[in-house]
């Protein structure tokens, strides 16, 4: 199975959410800004995530096939097409306690962390 984010200090789960704040507070100094938009937030996520591309990199390498691969077809919303045999069983729960992946009440599986999945998405080419 991938590294368990659960093993992660909570400086390391919290590196994102940090560096968002601090990219937040950046943007807010440079353009004098006494509040900030979710345009504001938009206009900054390009260059979060380039700034935090070695976390997300350092996570993805520690998955295994199966969990990349479900990931993928998750992005691609290619889930007609989940395999069925006990290492996907596996993948997929594995991700779903880790809090990566969700499925809603309709059935549909999706990335639960929006910051990797513009990541993820980047990274795919999707």
């Amino acid at each position: 199975m991938g590294k368990n984010l659960a093993g992660l200090s909570a400086a390391q789960r919290l590196r994102p959410t940090m560096r968002l704040c601090s990219f937040l507070v950046d943007y807010m100094h440079r353009k004098l800004l006494n509040q900030i938009s979710l345009s504001d937030v938009e206009a900054i996520i390009p260059e979060l995530l380039n700034n935090i591309k070695e976390y997300f990199m350092g996570w993805w390498i520690n998955l295994n096939n199966h969990e990349k691969d479900i990931i993928t077809i998750i992005l691609t919303k290619n889930t007609d097409n989940l395999p069925v045999d006990e290492e996907y069983f596996r993948a997929v729960d594995f991700l779903n306690k880790q809090g990566i992946i969700k499925k809603s009440l309709d059935g549909i599986w999706d990335i639960e962390i929006r910051l990797l999945k513009r990541w993820l998405k980047k990274r795919i080419g999707i």
